[in-house]
């Protein structure tokens, strides 16, 4: 009975447990998904790149899978693809990279895209220098094509160098041997540390001594280009101890296009270009020193000489209006010197007309201008190329430098230009003007053909001509000529530079009065109207080698009546006076780019005092 109810215990309880069905154990979720990270990367070739996989699971769970799934790359070609996810670059191109785990494929896969390296190269500058013996020359190298931009220096193929052929540092800093190898040049490298198979080289060549450069003369040539004169000046400079890293400086500034060519250790070139004889009249400083600026040589001052007028006077304030060629400026002072002010002026053949005081310009590109003396633009006409300007009595004349004509501008009521045309003129170089009774006439001289031509400007025809060729008067056609008219005596002079002679004509007639002989170089002259004078500046010693060093200039008056000469005091000391104006009072103002003399003392612009060119063959 007893058994019996303990059985009976057990069964019941046992029957209760039964009704409990939620007790049980639950299923493990199941992988649903796989995503690849990150999905489009891109590599260049040579390189790696991780991946990572994330699994998603049935219950929305998810994990990092990335050590758990097989990695695939579609293309092995491209890049390859380790157990881990780690990606290596072989060539350029496009790859799928996949992960599976437990029959579940990434869908997408990721996109790899190798591009192809570029190509390490080194850059070395400077590419050459010279170096005094125990001085130094910092070099920079410039790696492209990795990121590893590092770089071994070396000189002549040892590491770092040596005490015979100098030393680098880690940072390129060369320095030179205490004495000079054998050969002086040696190469300094650098050589890439991502790719040692590439390098770039300079040569450095060791002088004896730290010295400064030594000039010790010059000389001047127009450069031939076949069998014409081009429009370029060759300053030769000879000295000693030059090189080819060397900077010349010059100044003033000189205008076009300049160039210089290293001949040798004695021997710098410098080209002028575009007719600078015309365009930077006055003297030059040269100075030569080392690239860095520093050993400067002696100075040395070359003339470099033009007769063009640069120089005027306003006949009613007596004011001076200095143009300053090359640097395109005119510089205004009063009587007494004292500077007024600066304005530019983008031309070139500065005149004054005498009755509006009108300063009027002939221009290279944009025909005739005129501007008040304040600087103002008051008009001009742009389809006239003049190259030389002379004024008087309100009318301005025009010489043009390719077609066979000449033209004259009336400057009171600024109209276009009346060209007079005819077999008369070739290459016209030299215009005057002025009346002659009570008509008013042009005057302008040929260089081509050797002929003054008088016009009548009432009509713009031709009256005259006189033709100057063989023996003494012969004249040359390089000669930057002027033409000079006195219309109280009639008289006009030719004054040629080029054969050092003033050729004296009766304006009238246009006969030959009389060739008078000058002296040396001729600079520039001017007419003194209140005594019948023509003042020359002039360089009574030309020397042997034209453009040297400048010598002293010198002055002498020539009576156009009889063609005797008188001499004058000598201008200031160290100008190189290339303007000249005698005023109505006799007295004479001497110009030089931005320099004023006037009594025997010079002045200065502000402006013209700090102007440099430095040339160098880099």
């Amino acid at each position: 009975m007893a058994l019996a109810s303990l059985l009976a215990l057990i069964l019941a309880g046992s029957g209760c447990g039964s009704g409990n069905t939620g007790g049980g154990t639950q299923p493990p979720p199941t992988l649903s998904s796989i995503a690849v990270t990150p999905a489009t990367p891109s590599v260049t070739e040579g390189s790696s790149q991780q991946f990572r996989a994330e699994g998603t699971y049935s219950d929305s769970s998810a994990k990092d899978i990335t050590s758990s799934v097989s990695w695939t790359s579609s293309k092995q070609a491209v890049a390859t693809i380790a157990s881990g996810g780690m990606a290596q670059a072989v060539a350029a191109g496009a790859t799928t990279i996949t992960a599976a785990l437990q029959g579940v494929t990434s869908n997408p896969g990721a996109t790899l895209t190798v591009t192809a390296q570029q190509a390490v190269a080194v850059a070395v500058s400077p590419t050459s220098a010279s170096v005094p013996v125990s001085g130094t020359q910092q070099f920079t190298a410039t790696v492209t094509g990795s990121s590893n931009t590092a770089v071994t220096w070396s000189v002549n193929g040892s590491n770092g160098g040596n005490g015979t052929v100098g030393t680098v540092s880690s940072s390129g800093l060369y320095t030179a041997p205490v004495s000079v190898p054998n050969p002086a040049t040696v190469t300094v490298t650098a050589t890439s540390q991502a790719d040692s198979t590439k390098s770039d080289s300079a040569s450095v060549t060791i002088s004896a001594a730290n010295t400064a450069p030594v000039i010790t003369g010059t000389s001047r040539f127009n450069v031939l280009c076949n069998v014409i004169l081009c429009p370029i000046t060759k300053v030769a400079i000879y000295g000693s101890d030059f090189t080819k890293n060397d900077l010349i400086h010059i100044t003033p500034k000189v205008g076009g296009q300049t160039t210089v060519a290293f001949v040798n250790s004695g021997e710098w070139d410098i080209f002028i270009g575009y007719d600078t004889a015309s365009y930077d009249p006055g003297q030059f400083t040269i100075t030569i020193t080392r690239s860095d600026g520093s050993n400067p040589s002696n100075p040395f001052t070359i003339g470099m000489t033009t007769n063009r007028n640069v120089l005027a006077q306003d006949p009613t304030s007596k004011d001076y209006f200095l143009y300053e060629a090359g640097a395109y400026k005119v510089h205004r002072f009063k009587s007494d010197g004292t500077f007024v002010k600066d304005f530019t002026a983008a031309t070139y053949g500065m005149a004054m007309d005498s009755q509006t005081g009108l300063l009027v310009f002939g221009s290279d590109a944009g025909g005739i201008t005129i501007y008040d003396q304040s600087g103002n633009f008051i008009g001009g006409d742009g389809t006239v190329v003049g190259t030389s300007v002379a004024a008087s009595n309100g009318m301005a004349g025009v010489v043009l430098p390719s077609a066979n004509e000449a033209g004259f501008m009336n400057i009171a009521t600024r109209g276009n230009p009346l060209v007079v045309t005819g077999a008369v003129f070739d290459d016209p170089c030299a215009p005057a003007i002025g009346a002659i009774g009570s008509k008013l006439f042009g005057f302008v001289y040929s260089c081509g053909n050797k002929q003054v031509a008088q016009v009548d400007l009432g009509t713009m025809t031709v009256t005259k001509t006189l033709q100057l060729s063989g023996g003494v008067t012969e004249i040359s056609k390089t000669a930057k000529a002027q033409l000079v008219f006195y219309p109280a005596s009639g008289t006009l002079v030719l004054v040629d530079p080029a054969d050092t002679q003033a050729v004296i004509i009766n304006a009238s007639a246009m006969t030959l009065t009389q060739n008078v002989a000058l002296t040396g170089t001729v600079y520039s002259a001017s007419a003194s109207q209140s005594n019948g004078k023509l003042v020359v500046v002039y360089n009574a010693d030309p020397g042997t080698v034209p453009g040297a060093q400048a010598v002293p200039t010198k002055m002498l008056e020539v009576d156009v009546a009889s063609g005797v000469p008188t001499q004058l005091a000598d201008p200031p000391a160290g100008m190189l006076p290339l303007g000249i104006n005698v005023g109505s009072d006799g007295s004479i103002a001497l110009g030089e780019r931005g320099n004023l003399a006037l009594d025997g003392k010079a002045m200065m612009a502000p402006s013209a005092k700090t102007s440099e060119s430095v040339l160098s063959l880099h």
